[in-house]
């Protein structure tokens, strides 16, 4: 019989989820209004109340006195249980003697005594089996889908069938067969809605069969994206009232920091000051029932932490403070319960509390508690109850049905007229739910189970049967994965569709998106020029340089980076520059001599001040120490050597500058920084630059302005203190990696030659050389052996010579040219996405970012010729030293 030709006041048998399908087919009719629309189980059993949780403390109970057995450790897993559990109702369901189980092996005997036990139970399966036996015959109208069901629902149709009830025929429409491929499956959703579009289907024709599940997000994607209506039969989903009650029972019975932080990371309540309670507790290691005042009873004023790290922490306390005594209002109600009774009453106002607009979670839940009460007497019992809870799953039902039905291959749907299968792939179709875990294929082919062949074929003929109750069928498969790994089409569906697959039609129209971000130049100078001055550090025109984009948003907008409250270990190079600082202050040229356990007393003092507001980290302080001081007392010697082949004297440390430079008629530039130390020698004036790591001052870098800070430093350095410019240099107070060489070969004689200590030493020297510009031809002065800077050496004469050296003035010009650069591109409000290699890497705003492209090579601002070089030295313009 036909489905539409169902009789009034008939009960139609069919699997859950087809029951909203079947609702909607039949609301267009009023001739179906009185059609009852069942499952098997309800039909057998209306009345009947299942408590599944009841049913699993019992089983662990009856399991309990098993203390011998394999799987003891198992027995208090819920998903064990479970699984068990299942499998004892499909031996009910198929009639298998539990004599007949397995017992060859340790394990199988083992599953056999937990399997004897199960089956004591009065389950499910029991009064489904009973009441299906009472049923002698079936005088009634009812009716069974001819659909796929689950392997003991299928048993029981069987049943029924044989005793009256009516199986509807299933439909053999000898559909149209389509059969394509795509790329991947974005192509493949991509594909499946213009198919659509484009034959003008309406989409309340179609339904749209999956065989891969990651198929699913992207068939939402696109059909939102082209508006096409569409109703999810199925989607897996953890609700929230579950979630919740987890997280805050497993707090009640081990009350954490690590589970407090599960909670408040869980919905448990909404308040704005959470994300900064949670960093508070995890930085100071804070204890929420006490009150915050850490901050405020400690002296943070140090050399680690500055007047502007002080606000911020104080600004954090005071906001984790506020959202501290909220939580713990409401955590207290939960912690203070002295009984179960009251700790699921706690639990559930909490949950009422945030869902009070979610009925159907509400109602579930507290289903849930009423269940599980009785059940709990010891901690144990909450225990496994919270495994229990970890194990729930439930499905998002559609709250309305419209447009295309999306499924997959174990949930088919009545015919519509246009049925998608997509998906089929050999790892994918046609999708046999073979048997799992420890009740495998392996194991049941010991026992009177139907072989894996039979209820394969039984599962590919009701797959192919729904495929073949349509007009139109569309068949399709993606050929590789997003690794870029090949598929193929399953064999089975070739062989059903009897022709080979070809390219799904996808139309793609692409506009190349060139992400200017420019401004017009009367909005730049209002942003950036006040009464003709423009302000800023030397390191943030460098930025514009790098990303001209990130510079617009971070002193454009003024848009804040994200505060890093925590101690990073990039401040260890802030310790470094005020020991050297200190010292140099303290002994001047003879710092270098300076006793360890001074400086050891240095990072001591500034660490434990640091060490006091972050006690989280008391471990890593006490590395951080040992790893800076190891690294100060190996960078000492060979600071000491450079001093000694120096006529510099050290003339100041961590010098402040505000300096002004007339680019134009109406443009004046005024840069603020510091300098790290200055050295005089007559008249003369070096700069050193303390570094974290080796740095190279490059002349790509340099005339592409990526690289104008040391420089401009040396133009400030002559113009305040009326000294030339003797050079300007990067030093790496990093532990450098030196070759460790076990000799050499000489040519003559030929010979080896072992190194010893001395020529390590040498290696390290060089590998900690000063790096950068050099502006005076008298080398003896800056380095009188030429083996302490980058580009000099000693030759046979014992003369210092120098491979480039540059003329200071032709310098000054072309820098003040760079800057008049940057500053009138700034003024024409010129901010393109054109970030410099590794610009992005660390940029604090990628998030927000819409460049996704490759990075820019910097072209040069300038373009110098050779009177940049002085006489003197070796180089010339193709040259980098």
């Amino acid at each position: 019989m036909d489905m539409k030709n169902l009789p009034q006041n008939a009960t139609l048998l069919a699997p859950a989820h087809q029951h909203g399908f079947l609702r909607v087919l039949f609301s267009s009719d009023a001739g179906y209004a009185n059609i009852d629309i069942l499952s098997v189980e309800n039909w057998l059993n209306k009345h009947a109340s299942y408590n599944p949780v009841e049913q699993l403390f019992q089983a662990r109970k009856l399991l309990a006195n098993q203390p011998d057995n394999i799987f003891k450790t198992q027995l208090q897993d819920p998903s064990f249980l479970i699984e068990c559990l299942q499998f004892a109702e499909l031996l009910k369901i198929y009639d298998i003697a539990l004599e007949s189980l397995p017992r060859d092996t340790a394990e199988e005997a083992a599953l056999a005594e937990i399997l004897n036990i199960l089956c004591s139970l009065h389950t499910k399966a029991d009064d489904l089996i009973q009441h299906c036996n009472q049923v002698e015959s079936i005088d009634e109208n009812v009716y069974v889908m001819p659909t796929r069901y689950p392997a003991a629902t299928d048993i029981l149709v069987k049943r029924l069938c044989e005793k009256g009830a009516v199986f509807l025929d299933q439909q053999d429409q000898q559909p149209q067969i389509e059969f394509y491929h795509a790329i991947n499956i974005r192509q493949e959703a991509e594909s499946c809605a213009q198919y659509i579009l484009r034959h003008h289907i309406n989409a309340e024709s179609c339904v749209i069969m999956l065989s891969d599940p990651n198929l699913l997000p992207y068939i939402k994607q696109t059909f939102k994206h082209y508006q096409i209506p569409f109703t999810i039969l199925h989607e897996n989903a953890r609700d929230v009232s579950i979630l919740i009650t987890a997280k805050l029972l497993t707090y009640y019975l081990n009350p954490t920091n690590e589970n407090l932080f599960a909670v408040l990371n869980s919905d448990f309540m909404k308040h704005p000051y959470l994300p900064q309670l949670i960093e508070y507790i995890q930085l100071f290691d804070a204890d929420i029932q006490k009150a915050f005042h850490h901050i405020r009873k400690q002296d943070l004023m140090s050399e680690l932490i500055n007047k502007h790290d002080k606000e911020r922490l104080d600004r954090l306390e005071a906001c984790a403070e506020e959202a501290r005594q909220e939580v713990v209002s409401k955590l207290n109600l939960i912690l203070q319960a002295n009984t179960y009774d009251t700790l699921l009453r706690a639990v559930y106002d909490q949950i009422y509390s945030i869902l009070q607009n979610d009925q159907r979670q509400l109602e579930k839940l507290q289903k849930l508690f009423q269940n599980v009460y009785p059940q709990l007497h010891q901690p144990e019992d909450l225990l496994f109850f919270i495994h229990y809870l970890h194990t729930l799953s439930s499905s998002v039902n559609p709250d309305a049905y419209q447009g295309a039905f999306i499924t997959d291959l174990a949930r088919p749907l009545p015919p519509r007229s246009y049925l998608f299968v997509m998906g089929c792939t050999q790892a994918n179709y046609p999708g046999f739910p073979s048997q799992k875990g420890f009740f495998d294929e392996a194991y049941v082919s010991k026992i009177a189970f139907p072989s894996m062949e039979e209820r394969y074929q039984k599962h590919l003929y009701q797959t192919e049967a729904v495929m073949k109750d349509c007009q139109h069928l569309i068949l399709s498969y993606s050929q590789g994965d997003f690794s870029g790994k090949g598929q193929e089409a399953a064999l089975e569906i070739e062989l059903f569709s009897q022709k080979k697959s070809v390219p799904y039609p996808l139309f793609s129209e692409f506009n190349k998106n060139l992400l200017k971000p420019n401004i017009h130049p009367a909005t730049a100078k209002q942003l950036f020029v006040k009464n003709g001055m423009m302000h800023g550090s030397i390191s943030s025109l460098e930025r514009y340089i790098s990303c001209p984009f990130s510079y617009f948003l971070k002193y454009g907008l003024n848009i804040r980076e994200p505060l890093d409250n925590t101690f990073s270990s990039n401040r260890i190079g802030t310790l470094a520059h005020f020991v050297l600082e200190t010292l140099v202050e303290k002994y001047g040229k003879q710092y270098a001599n300076t006793k360890p356990e001074e400086i050891r007393q240095l990072i001591h003092t500034e660490l434990t001040k640091a060490g006091n507001i972050y006690t989280a980290q008391q471990n890593v302080f006490e590395i951080l120490e040992e790893r800076l001081f190891r690294s100060l007392i190996s960078m000492m010697d060979i600071l000491k050597d450079m001093e000694q082949h120096t006529s510099y004297q050290p003339a100041a440390c961590e010098y402040p500058f505000e300096y002004s430079m007339i680019l134009g008629k109406h443009m004046t530039l005024t840069v603020k920084g510091i300098i790290d130390r200055l050295d005089v020698c007559d008249d003369l004036i070096r700069i050193i630059d303390y570094k974290s790591s080796r740095k190279n001052l490059s002349e790509t870098k340099v005339f592409a302005a990526q690289q104008l800070q040391l420089l401009t430093y040396a133009l400030i350095a002559q113009d305040t203190f009326q000294k030339k410019p003797g050079g300007a240099y990067y030093i790496s107070l990093k532990t450098e990696n030196i070759q460790a060489d076990a000799g050499k070969m000489k040519r003559r004689p030929v010979e080896y030659v072992p190194f010893d200590k001395s020529d390590y030493e040498e290696q390290k020297i060089k590998v900690h050389r000063l790096d950068g510009w050099t502006f005076e031809t008298d080398g003896q002065l800056m380095d009188d052996d030429g083996r302490h800077i980058k580009g000099f050496r000693m030759n046979k004469n014992e003369e210092i010579s120098i491979r480039k050296v540059y003329d200071i003035d032709v310098l000054r010009a072309l820098v003040k040219q760079m800057y008049a650069v940057i500053t009138s591109r700034i003024q024409d409000g010129q901010f393109d996405l054109t970030p410099a290699q590794n610009a992005c890497q660390f940029c604090p705003y990628h998030a927000i970012c819409r460049y996704h492209g490759l990075t820019h090579e910097k072209e040069p601002l300038v373009e110098p010729d050779d009177t940049l070089y002085r006489k003197g030295g070796k180089g010339h313009a193709e040259l980098e030293s």
